[in-house]
Parts: C-alpha cells; sequence; structure tokens
C-alpha cells in the first residue's frame, strides 16, 4: 500500500507538467496580462456609480382617539400599513415610482465627453437644455452638441438610419419635425473661454417615461430593519445628489400616499352622511310646516298626560325602526359589495352603522387574504397553487361571511317585525284619541323621529369630520436621503474576472495545443507513444546545415556518437539476419532525413561495411550537396532507362560509400 501511495505521483507526470509550462508559458502570462490590461481601460471608461439611502418608519401610532373610533369599525383597513411586505411592493410600485417621476425633471440626462471617458452631469455647465420628443426613435439615443461660437451649436443625431445634423441659436425656441428645443446660456457660460467651449463636446440622452420608471425600480433595494417596523430604501444613480431628490421625493409622494387613502375614506364617510342628512332635513321640513299648518288650522294648544306617554313610547319604537332600516341598508350594501367587488376597493361607508364584532372580525380576516394574494401576484401567475388555494380561502371566507349576512338580515327582519308590532299597538292606542289630537300626535312622531335621526347624524359627521382634521400620517420619515459614496463599477473585482477569464482562456488554447498539436521530442516520449522498438535517437544540432557530415567531421563529438551507437544496434537487432537496407524518411521537409542517411551511411562505410546511399528527393534533392558531387546523372535516369546502373553510382570520396 505504501508504494501504491508513493507512485501517485510519478516522474513522467512532472515531466509532462515541466513540458506543459515550458512550451506555453509565454501563452500563459501574456494573456492574463492583456486581460487584465482590457480591463483597465474598460473600468476606467465606465461611470461612477453613487448610491443614497433614506429610513422611512411605517405605522407610528400617533392617532387621536377620535380616529380609533372612527376607523375601528373599518375591518382592519388600516393595520394593514403594518404589513412590511406590503408596503415594499407599494413603494416599489410602477404608479408610485411614476408619481415621482412626474415631480422631477429627469428626462434628459447630460454627458461631457472626455478622451477617455463620458461623464454624466446633472446639468450641462454652460448650458440649460429644454428639449421635448416627439419622435419616440430618439428615445434613449445619444445627442451629440458641439458649440461653435458665442451665439451658435450644432446638435447632431440619428434618425431613420440617417445622420442629421443642424445649427442652432441660443435663447431660441425650435420646433423640429422630431423635437421642440431651447438652449439658454448659463452663468458657467462666461466662465469658460471660446476656445475651451468649442474644443468641448456634449451629449444629450432623452428617455421615456417608461425606461425611466423602469431604470430606477430596478437600481432601488428595499430592506427592513430586523426587529423593527423601519424600511431602508436604497438607490444606485451615476449622480449621488439626484439619487437623493429622488428618494427625498419618494419618501413624500408615499406618505402623501398613505395620507390619501384615509382622506378617502373620510370623505367617502362625509359624503354619505350628508346624503342622509339632506334627506332627513327635507322631510323635517315638510313636517314641521305640516305641523305648524295643523296646529293653526285646528286652535289645537297642548295634548293630556296619557295622550303624551303613548306618544314617546310610539316615537321611541318608529326610532328603533327606522335604525334597523339603516341597519339593513348596511347588511345589503355590503352584501352587494361582497358579490360584486373584487376586493381592490375600501368597504362601502355605510359599514359603519354596524357593530357586529363577528362580522368585523370575518371582514378584516377577508381583506388580508386579498392583502397577501396581491402581493403574491407579484412574484407569481395567478395559475399557481398556492394563489388557488389562497383564492379558495378568500371564496370560502367569502360564502361564511355572506351566510351570516343573510342570517343576520333575518334576525333583524324578525327584530323590525317585533317592532313593527310595537308600533301597530301604540297606534291603535292613539286612535282612541280624539281625532283633531291624534292627528297632531301623528305628526309630532314623525318629526320626533326624524329629529333623532338627524342628531344622530349629525355625531357622526362631527365625529369623521374631527377625524379627518387630525389626520396624521401613518408613516414619517426618521433618516433624510443621504449619499453612501461610490458603490460601483467594482474594479477590483471587474479586473479578477478578466484576469482568471484570461488565465482560462491562456490553459484552454494551451490544452487544446497539448492534446493536437504536441511533438515527440525526444525517444523517451518515441518509447511511450508506441509499441515499435526503437534502435536510437539523435540530439539536435544548431550546425547541422553548416556541417553535416558530422561523423566525419566531428568524429568524437555527442552526434557522432549517437550514430555510432545506431550502428551497433542495427548490427544487433537481428543476429541471426544481416540488415540490408535502411529506409530514412518523414513527414515533412527540413526534418533531417539527408542528415541522418548521409551520416548513417558514413558511420556504416567507417567500419568497413559498403554502403549505398540513395537520394529518392526528386523535388528537393540534396545528398550531392552533402558530399560535394554533381547531380548530373542519378535515380531518375536510372528508373526512366535512360542511364545504367553503373553510370548513376558515384564516389563519395569516402571509403566504402
Amino acid at each position: 500500500m505504501a508504494a501504491e501511495k508513493a507512485n501517485i505521483v510519478t516522474i513522467e507526470d512532472i515531466r509532462v507538467v515541466q513540458k506543459f509550462i515550458r512550451k506555453n508559458w509565454f501563452l500563459i502570462l501574456f494573456l492574463p496580462a492583456f486581460f487584465a490590461l482590457i480591463a483597465y481601460v474598460y473600468t476606467h471608461r465606465l461611470p461612477e456609480v453613487y448610491a443614497a439611502k433614506t429610513e422611512v418608519l411605517l405605522k407610528s401610532g400617533e392617532e387621536l382617539d377620535y380616529q380609533s373610533q372612527v376607523y375601528t369599525s373599518l375591518a382592519g383597513f388600516y393595520s394593514n400599513y403594518a404589513d412590511i411586505t406590503n408596503q415594499k411592493r407599494v413603494i416599489m410600485s410602477y404608479d408610485l415610482v411614476s408619481k415621482v417621476l412626474d415631480k422631477l425633471d429627469f428626462d434628459v440626462t447630460y454627458y461631457v465627453v472626455g478622451r477617455m471617458k463620458t461623464i454624466p452631469g446633472d446639468r450641462l455647465k454652460p448650458m440649460e437644455v429644454d428639449m421635448r420628443i416627439k419622435r419616440p426613435q430618439l428615445y434613449g439615443q445619444f445627442l451629440d452638441l458641439r458649440i461653435l461660437d458665442e451665439g451658435s451649436f450644432e446638435l447632431s443625431w440619428k434618425l431613420d438610419d440617417e445622420v442629421n445634423r443642424q445649427e442652432f441659436r441660443f435663447g431660441q425656441s425650435y420646433d423640429e419635425s422630431a423635437f421642440s428645443l431651447r438652449v439658454d446660456k448659463k452663468a458657467g457660460f462666461k466662465d469658460l473661454t471660446l476656445e475651451e467651449l468649442t474644443q468641448n463636446r456634449y451629449q444629450i440622452q432623452t428617455n421615456s417615461k417608461n425606461d425611466l420608471v423602469n431604470k430606477y425600480r430596478s437600481n432601488m433595494s428595499i430592506e427592513n430593519v430586523d426587529y423593527t417596523s423601519v424600511l431602508t430604501i436604497t438607490l444606485e444613480d451615476e449622480l449621488v445628489e439626484r439619487a437623493r431628490m429622488f428618494l427625498d421625493t419618494l419618501s413624500s409622494v408615499y406618505i402623501d400616499y398613505t395620507l390619501e387613502k384615509q382622506v378617502q375614506l373620510n370623505d367617502n364617510t362625509i359624503k354619505y352622511i350628508d346624503l342622509q342628512l339632506n334627506k332627513v332635513s327635507e322631510i323635517l321640513d315638510s313636517i314641521e310646516t305640516e305641523l305648524e299648518l295643523y296646529k293653526t288650522s285646528k286652535a289645537i294648544l297642548d295634548l293630556t298626560k296619557e295622550e303624551d306617554q303613548y306618544f314617546k313610547e310610539l316615537v321611541r319604537y318608529e326610532a328603533q325602526r327606522r335604525s334597523l332600516g339603516l341597519q339593513m341598508e348596511a347588511l345589503n350594501s355590503l352584501e352587494d359589495y361582497l358579490k360584486e367587488n373584487s376586493g381592490d376597493e375600501l368597504f362601502p361607508p355605510a359599514l359603519y352603522m354596524l357593530e357586529d364584532q363577528f362580522l368585523q372580525q370575518s371582514l378584516q380576516a377577508l381583506y388580508d387574504f386579498q392583502i397577501r394574494k396581491s402581493s403574491s401576484l407579484f412574484d407569481v401567475t395567478s395559475e399557481n397553487m398556492g394563489i388557488e388555494k389562497m383564492q379558495t380561502s378568500v371564496d370560502s371566507l367569502r360564502g361564511d361571511i355572506l351566510v351570516y349576512l343573510i342570517n343576520s338580515r333575518q334576525a333583524m327582519s324578525d327584530r323590525i317585525q317585533e317592532v313593527d308590532r310595537l308600533v301597530s299597538e301604540y297606534e291603535q292606542r292613539i286612535r282612541g284619541i280624539p281625532g283633531a289630537q291624534r292627528d297632531l300626535l301623528e305628526i309630532r312622531r314623525k318629526l320626533n323621529v326624524n329629529e333623532k335621526m338627524y342628531t344622530f347624524l349629525l355625531e357622526k359627521r362631527a365625529n369623521t369630520v374631527i377625524a379627518k382634521a387630525a389626520i396624521i400620517p401613518q408613516t414619517s420619515v426618521i433618516e433624510r436621503a443621504r449619499s453612501m459614496g461610490v458603490v460601483g463599477p467594482d474594479k477590483e473585482r471587474i479586473m479578477l474576472t478578466f484576469v482568471a477569464a484570461g488565465a482560462v482562456l491562456a490553459l484552454l488554447i494551451a490544452f487544446i495545443r497539448f492534446l493536437f498539436f504536441e511533438r515527440i521530442e525526444n525517444a523517451r516520449e518515441l518509447k511511450e507513444a508506441t509499441n515499435i522498438p526503437i534502435i536510437g535517437g539523435i540530439p539536435h544540432s544548431e550546425t547541422a546545415e553548416l556541417s553535416r557530415l558530422v561523423v566525419n567531421e566531428s568524429p568524437k563529438s555527442n552526434i557522432a556518437e549517437s550514430f555510432r551507437s545506431i550502428r551497433t544496434n542495427v548490427q544487433y537487432m537481428n543476429p541471426e539476419r544481416d540488415v540490408s537496407s535502411i529506409l530514412v524518411t518523414s513527414l515533412h521537409p527540413g526534418e533531417g532525413k539527408t542528415f541522418c542517411s548521409a551520416n548513417i551511411a558514413t558511420i556504416f562505410a567507417k567500419a568497413d561495411r559498403k554502403a549505398v546511399l540513395v537520394d529518392f528527393d526528386m523535388h528537393k534533392p540534396k545528398v550531392h550537396k552533402t558530399f560535394h558531387m554533381p547531380n548530373d546523372v542519378g535515380l531518375s535516369n536510372l528508373l526512366t532507362g535512360r542511364a545504367e546502373l553503373e553510370e548513376c553510382v558515384c564516389d563519395s570520396g569516402i571509403d566504402g560509400l
């Protein structure tokens, strides 16, 4: 086991790695360095990104008793403001961000173009640009602005694959087919020389409303501070002042949004009460007029004590019947809301007439379900199993509430019938009163009933008006927008990414070279690559072209010794049969065929062996150059029959060759 562990990494493995590094070190060093240079230029051209943040406190709980009394019967609508997830959705919603941008002038973005970098600016220093786009193709496009002189400038833009250039004057309004434009000089115009103004290059980018909304929604993030109802809103932008301005405006618009819901509810309630008051007031006016005319015509001054008692009881039950009628109307209104409303609107304002605690709790649970469903639809579709399950719960709860409403209406109907019976009983007793007095009691009864209803409505209206006057935001800003400094781009990370990509590419190229373009460099590698016996190897020689017959000119050199080793190996390779012919060949020219064959033939001749060296290179023969012989007659003449063998054999000047 120890021996196996010791041989996990062999010397051959180390040689392979060494060879891999030796042949590709330049590539491994150059590509990462080249990619690092590209990353440096790329990050240098990127504009810096700043961040700003603000903190908003949800549901501070600062409200008057009047408000809490009025809102108690609203099935916990405002308690949902404490639902942090919902409020994140509200702040990030398209409509809210759109309202923020409506208050800000972010339609045009300005840039100063440098040699290597384009720098964004909130406003161009020497100019003020007012531009309105008419052709949507210009949205998002960079328009080049170049100052020509103190009174004019040139604007160039691309439209319908055609570059347009036009000269304009400062301080004048233009109404072109693609846009309307006015450029005014600012105080900074005089601070720069004419040469500086004409050399500077400016760009204008116009942005559509939809693109702006999506940009700021994607650059904005909201986090909840642990164990609190505080939201931290962070925005990234190329201009820190613009980011701070956006966040401050967003906080203001969001607070107005929370107030809007409360004011809307109060306004709806007041409108409903005013409508009921107008009806009751008209009835009171007509009854008072009728009473006055009747008393005048009959000359009636007062009623007896017994008749007055009957009258008071009748008025009390009449008021109860009227109140029950309003509650029945509220039940009907709520039933219509549950059957027809999708859940996005507020509960009907008549709901404050009901004082059923179980009904209020059930409605609050229903509204909570609807809020969670609306929030979930931001992330998943309506076909999601969770949404379908939630919808089933909503439908089930709505059905239970409707059943409860039917039962409540039945109980209320029974109560109304009981009150009607008591009213009829006292009306029967009053009928025993003389006709004139009886008619007077009837008129006074109607008057008192409507006066009580009028007083009840006035009290409710006063409470609602006081609650509206005391409305304060349910949210508050606890930290105004402030800068967080530069947050991007992450130049170090970009640099490391590029260097890593360069290293991976270098290794990939080196690996491909190693797999498909690797050459055998020594006899050891050749032995590993084939089962054919290797009889010897010739070391590489830089002087082979100058001194081709090394075995004759340098008999004691390493190369000469390698050729002698080959001669010995050939002689003993097959002792039973003498080797009579050796073929030297290769795939490409210039690989040493002539050099090896000439030296092998010479080394055999020096061993007192007769040798014939035949040059089969018909294209570029070199053997005659090696031995300094003419090339008048050769193998091609012999093969074509134009010469005899004896004519083609030449003496090399070496004995036996």
